[in-house]
């Protein structure tokens, strides 16, 4: 059995956590304008910050137009672990950053029809942050660091410890041209700026050695940290206006097929198995895609003042199912029986669901004030709802309200935001959970680790402002 205790070591690469920067795994919709008609621009956004939804947007906006605008995410979590013997643990919270997120876009008529644009932002994900463990001896006399007290103080550790330090930056350039005064067709070229951290926990339990699956003296606790620059991807949309009053919008998000190197630090298990034992190597490749993007909508006009817009989204999380894993010459050294062991290629499956969200937003404009009022609704449904949960993804269907306006004075258009999602209580039953201990020594004997009761929801806070330059 000692020839595979080695494999323990893969937990530096399995710990991995998937990306959350899109759809069911990131907060609904995008800009402050936008989301206080709940994203529902596919078809009638008309400003750069719709670059977002429908690269078409800005074709037939006039001079230099500018868009700037922030948004805070206040994310709160609380999940109710019962482990893998049906212990029901202490409650634990997610203590995340708050998260000013900034958009930046412009766009300019720059020849006859055609448009050009650049947009900087970031996705409203969500960093988690939940109680790290305390590993150490278990002393029977002051047993601060026993099987029981880890359970207690961080029971959510196999999932996640944190994210922080994660950012993702989306730039985009973009170009529209109207090739009729009903039609104008868009194109977006982008590229995904990530620095992904991770810290989490995972398991060597062997089935015979140890006092249970989640005993802590074969916990390894581990680092990763995967910072990528090149990770290009194409949107292309399309606006049609069939009647003056009617507009039909359509985009589509190619995937980020995401290639890059991860570090890794590791702290071994406590276990005198791995006493002597050290890692050579930091380095492994990872790669994993993020899902392509759907995005349909039909805005209508009863009156001049008023704009209603349903949307539809699909996108496709199935095609993050799995992420492969390249170490680059990472070896074990000094375990019982082997010297030199080098960790493998390998995959592990995520089991994510594709998405769909559907939004209902509308604008109204009083005639004699420059004042805009806006309001809307999205359901959006879990890439991760059921047995696939885990405080990695808390991600039950969900149904969100929000509200916004918009002043004009002096040329300025300021705009604000309020957005609250609801999305009740999800119970996973701990015998049912597909989100597993990372065992790579015992993968039958790995355990359900997203057993219990899940509890999040957040608001979003939003200020912006844009102007229309006669340049």
């Amino acid at each position: 059995m000692t020839h595979l205790l080695p494999r323990a070591l893969l937990l530096l690469i399995l710990a991995l956590p998937a990306p959350a920067v899109a759809g069911g795994m990131a907060l609904a919709g995008h800009g402050v304008r936008a989301m206080g008609r709940a994203g529902a621009v596919v078809a009638g956004g008309d400003d750069p910050g719709a670059i977002w939804y429908n690269p078409a947007a800005i074709a037939g906006l006039p001079g230099l137009q500018v868009t700037l605008d922030g948004v805070i995410v206040l994310y709160s979590t609380e999940y109710t672990r019962v482990d893998s013997g049906g212990n029901l643990l202490a409650p634990v919270s997610d203590s995340g950053p708050i998260l000013p997120l900034p958009v930046l876009a412009l766009s300019r008529r720059v020849y006859r029809e055609l448009y050009l644009g650049f947009s900087v932002t970031a996705p409203y994900s969500p960093v988690g942050a939940y109680p790290a463990p305390n590993y150490g001896r278990c002393d029977p006399v002051a047993p601060a660091h026993c099987i029981d007290t880890v359970h207690t103080d961080s029971p959510q550790r196999y999932s996640l410890i944190t994210q922080d330090g994660t950012k993702f930056i989306l730039l985009e350039l973009v170009a529209a041209y109207r090739l009729l005064p009903q039609l104008s067709l868009g194109l977006s070229l982008q590229n995904y700026f990530i620095n992904f951290v991770s810290l989490s926990s995972i398991t060597s339990y062997n089935g015979a050695l140890s006092s249970g699956p989640e005993d802590p003296d074969f916990d390894s606790l581990t680092y990763l940290k995967q910072l990528t620059l090149f990770n290009p991807s194409v949107k292309v949309g399309a606006t049609y206006r069939p009647h003056p009053r009617v507009t039909l919008g359509l985009s589509y998000q190619l995937p980020f097929w995401v290639r890059g190197d991860a570090q890794v630090n590791v702290q071994l298990p406590l276990s005198p198995l791995y006493e002597k034992a050290t890692v050579e190597g930091s380095t492994a490749e990872v790669k994993y895609t993020l899902p392509m993007c759907l995005r349909a909508g039909v805005e209508v006009r009863p009156v001049d003042e008023l704009r209603l817009e349903l949307g539809f989204d699909w996108e496709q999380w199935s095609a993050m199912r799995a992420i492969e894993v390249f170490p680059k010459d990472i070896y074990i050294l000094n375990i019982p029986s082997i010297d030199r062991y080098k960790v493998p290629a390998l995959a592990t499956l995520l089991n994510f669901r594709d998405t769909f969200t559907v939004r209902l937003g509308g604008e109204y404009t009083f005639a004699r004030f420059p004042l805009a009022l806006r309001a809307g609704y999205i359901f959006e449904s879990g890439a991760a709802a059921g047995a696939q949960m885990s405080v990695m993804a808390i991600d039950n269907h969900k149904h969100l309200l929000t509200l916004g306006l918009g002043y004009t004075v002096g040329g300025y258009r300021l705009d604000a935001m309020f957005a609250r999602s609801f999305s009740g209580t999800a119970v996973v039953d701990f015998r049912e959970s597909s989100a597993l201990q990372v065992n790579p020594i015992n993968p039958k004997g790995a355990v359900g680790v997203g057993g219990g009761s899940y509890k999040a929801a957040y608001s979003l806070i939003g200020l912006g402002v844009s102007k229309s330059f006669p340049w």
